[in-house]
């Protein structure tokens, strides 16, 4: 049996507010199948590093926000190692 997983956290561009910032987004893959869902920050385009999927600032409040976003990946990962011990261990 093959799991595949990811997790990316991104910026949706085309929704920029009258301040000029984007909701970040994270987009979780399982075996292809996608889900998305806002976590309610925006930041402007020109901070985000598209690449690590990260604020490029150093200031608190960046760090704060990249804090966050590891946070919310950390649980998907554990969420997804989780449900492959109940797979494979016959649990629920």
């Amino acid at each position: 049996m093959s799991n595949s997983f990811a997790i990316l956290s991104y910026l949706r561009t085309g929704r920029l507010n009258n301040r000029g910032k984007a909701p970040i987004y994270i987009r979780i893959t399982v075996n292809g199948n996608r889900s998305e869902f806002s976590i309610k920050r925006k930041i402007k385009p020109e901070n985000w590093n598209s690449i690590k999927g990260r604020d490029k600032g150093s200031s608190q409040k960046g760090i704060d926000l990249n804090r966050y976003i590891d946070d919310l990946e950390s649980r998907g990962w554990n969420s997804f190692g989780t449900f492959l011990f109940c797979c494979f261990t016959g649990l629920t």
